[in-house]
């Protein structure tokens, strides 16, 4: 505010400066610009200066908790084979030589979570799967949708669909 009063100290019709004193005088309850401006380095009332006023506080709300993202549905590409069948998406896929008998990497070792998901699409739980054998024949990645027809307590598995691919994974003996 003080340099439109510097303006109109320099030039005493400046019309932009004289336009906004005006305004902010208006605003500010000065009667007119002159008394406004009167002073080089700013707005003085009873010969204290004005402080800037600050802008009006929105109304208060209390934050709001985070809320967790809502997983899209994932529908199976197709119903179980059995009712005993779990359909779900593969994750943590690992597959790896395991020594036996002593001899290093003399087995494979297949592990992986699935994740189970209803008919619906609906996340049920997760179960750790495990597959070891001489060899396991067949591909199974992350993201990949799965159907186990047989898992024993323990999580082991002699053999399951892989829905995404259409492939059967399963172990052979040699």
């Amino acid at each position: 505010m003080g340099l439109f009063a510097r303006v109109l100290t320099l030039n005493p019709r400046h019309a932009g400066a004289l336009r906004r004193l005006t305004q902010v005088a208006g605003e500010t309850g000065f009667t007119s610009s002159t008394e406004a401006a009167s002073h080089p380095l700013g707005f003085r009332d009873n010969g204290n200066p004005i402080q800037p006023t600050a802008p009006p506080r929105p109304e208060y709300r209390p934050p709001v908790a985070p809320t967790a993202p809502r997983r899209p549905v994932a529908r199976p590409p197709r119903a179980p084979s059995s009712s005993r069948s779990i359909i779900g998406i593969a994750e943590q896929v690992r597959l790896q030589p395991v020594p036996f008998n002593g001899q290093p990497a003399a087995k494979q070792s297949l592990t992986f979570r699935v994740a189970v998901m209803d008919r619906n699409g609906h996340r049920q739980g997760i179960i750790a799967v495990e597959m070891r054998s001489f060899r396991i024949q067949g591909n199974v990645e992350n993201g990949d949708w799965v159907e186990l027809p047989k898992v024993s307590r323990s999580g082991k598995v002699t053999s399951f669909r892989n829905l995404s691919t259409g492939g059967h994974i399963r172990t052979r003996l040699w």
